[in-house]
């Protein structure tokens, strides 16, 4: 979100500032996955690396191949988990029965 001007700037108001300009925010970082959960928000989507590689070339590749099949679920309002075995979501606002 450099184009924001929000590099560096706690998680929430990224989070915040994603959700106010229809973004979908992709991090290595789970605290935006558990700042939804924990706030009950309805967005914005998060796509989650894990345990991808730290190579820039090689998360594009992960994020490109499930981005198709992913499309519609973050659209709803999503945290998707991508792995290099698997990917799995929970729609948004996440619930505490969850």
């Amino acid at each position: 979100m450099s184009d924001l001007d929000l590099l560096g700037t706690d998680d929430l108001r990224v989070l915040k500032a994603a959700a106010s300009t229809d973004r979908v925010l992709v991090s290595a970082d789970t605290d935006f996955g558990e700042l939804l959960a924990v706030g009950r928000h309805p967005g914005p989507s998060v796509i989650v690396l894990r345990r991808a590689p730290h190579q820039p070339e090689a998360q594009t590749e992960l994020l490109l191949a499930n981005l198709d099949g992913t499309e519609e679920t973050l659209a709803a309002g999503a945290v998707v988990v991508l792995t290099a075995q698997h990917v799995r979501f929970r729609l948004l606002p996440i619930s505490r029965e969850e």
